[in-house]
């Protein structure tokens, strides 16, 4: 599986990103796995889109691409993410934050 993720947005405006082979990853690439499954990204009905939210100053914005073989799925959410994306967010997030 592989995942690209990428934050914009906040107060500073700094972009983070991230991209992992979960195959190359060993247990973080598990478990992030894990969350994109639990997340339901890759399932054959995509979730549905998380309600249209009022944009907020500063808020962050992430865009999340998972590809599994011939599955695919791109999606942005903004700040609050739906509870459904946070584990996988959390784990991008710290990810993206290692690779600086």
């Amino acid at each position: 599986m592989r995942i690209e993720y990428r934050r914009e947005g906040g107060f500073t405006g700094l972009p983070l990103a991230a991209s992992v082979d979960t195959s190359r990853a060993g247990a973080e690439g598990l478990e992030l796995e894990h969350a994109v499954r639990n997340a339901g990204l890759l399932d054959d009905v995509p979730p549905p889109p998380p309600p249209r939210q009022h944009a907020r100053p500063d808020a962050f914005v992430h865009m999340i691409t998972v590809e599994d073989g011939t599955r695919r799925c791109d999606i942005t959410v903004a700040d609050p993410v739906p509870p459904t994306l946070a584990p996988l967010i959390a784990l991008l997030r710290a990810a993206g934050q290692r690779a600086r």
